[in-house]
């Protein structure tokens, strides 16, 4: 399970990455301009790429984490409750 979030995590910041790279300039290019990736250099764009992949994919891990530790909370109270006399 770690593994899968961690590379949607990664996964979705890649596409992050390019999302911003395809509409970092829409407010200045031409109206007839094509839509396109455009970046100032290619090094930065896969720097970019990199960090929103470990971003993305720690802040899946931390998210699987905090549910996995609500659910195993939620279910030692759950078994830990008294019946109702009733």
């Amino acid at each position: 399970m770690k593994r899968i979030s961690f590379l949607l995590g990664a996964v979705a910041g890649i596409l992050f990455a390019l999302w911003n790279a395809l509409v970092s300039w829409a407010d200045t290019a031409e109206l007839d301009a094509h839509v396109g990736l455009t970046s100032l250099s290619w090094p930065a764009l896969s720097l970019t790429a990199a960090v929103y992949a470990i971003l993305g994919g720690g802040a899946a891990l931390l998210v699987t984490l905090l549910l996995r530790q609500l659910r195993s909370r939620w279910v030692k109270r759950k078994q830990t409750k008294p019946s109702d006399p009733y």
